[in-house]
């Protein structure tokens, strides 16, 4: 089942959560914010559907099963390569 993403502004959420598009977000530490962001999720789930389907696209552009599997693949290509070439 699909869910809502709420995520702190750390290294990896700025890369990848845009805020009121594919999640929201809330500043490091800040309890208060977390807190608003969850409401504003649960009152309005307009919005709540948005960031889900937008989320969810994004997922299967960059983390599908299918996309790591190339990804991790060519990786392996590329080391082996280097290693041959050595």
């Amino acid at each position: 089942m699909r869910r809502p993403l709420v995520a702190a502004l750390a290294d990896g959420a700025r890369q990848y959560v845009r805020d009121n598009e594919n999640g929201a977000v809330f500043p490091i530490d800040d309890d208060a914010v977390l807190a608003r962001r969850i409401l504003q999720i649960a009152d309005d789930p307009q919005f709540a559907a948005r960031i889900v389907e937008n989320g969810y696209r994004d997922y299967e552009k960059l983390f599908s099963r299918d996309i790591v599997t190339d990804q991790l693949l060519e990786l392996y290509r590329t080391v082996i390569a280097a290693r041959r070439a050595a």
